[in-house]
């Protein structure tokens, strides 16, 4: 082999040989340089958010105070902008040019509740009522377009009705 990785610090040497002949290199001291403390990422919406929404990745509160910053997208600003799930992290500049890797973040995106409206009809007769349902049991809250805030309503005219929900997880949607 003529290459190896060394991980460890320690006296490293190589023993070489051809046709009976053989050699021995010098003897490399190699040390580890100490890099300072790793950055902790924070997430300004926490680590689930709704889809469609933003959230920004930066060091979380530090009495260190960190320079050379590197997202994994190559980009050099103080916060991350993200809108996917996935694993973010940052590198910064440690000691004698090397890098110092953050944690890693995991963010999960949930999705945005798109409630179905049912109901046994769509027409019904003059002075008669209809019972609108939205069958969904993931709904923490529902305000419907008639300001009511059940899961089902009557209603006695011809109308455009929709709903306002938000779901278990917090997100919102029509």
């Amino acid at each position: 082999t003529r290459r190896i990785a060394v991980t460890e610090p320690g006296r490293y040497d190589v023993q070489a040989g051809l046709t009976g002949c053989s050699g021995q290199s010098r003897e490399v001291q190699v040390d580890t340089v100490p890099v300072g403390p790793r950055p902790r990422l924070s997430s300004s919406l926490g680590a689930r958010f709704c889809s469609g929404d933003t959230t920004q990745l930066a060091i979380a509160h530090s009495s260190q105070n960190f320079s050379g910053l590197r997202w994994l997208d190559g980009s050099q600003d103080d916060t991350l902008a993200v809108t996917a799930a996935g694993n973010y992290f940052l590198t910064v500049a440690g000691a004698q040019g090397c890098r110092v890797p953050s944690d890693t973040v995991s963010l999960n995106v949930d999705p945005v509740p798109a409630p179905q409206i049912s109901s046994p009809d769509t027409a019904f007769c003059a002075g008669d009522s209809l019972r609108l349902n939205l069958n969904d049991p993931s709904l923490a809250r529902v305000r419907w377009n008639t300001s009511q805030t059940t899961a089902s309503i009557f209603v006695d005219q011809a109308n455009a009705y929709f709903a306002e929900v938000t779901d278990t997880l917090g997100c919102s949607g029509f």
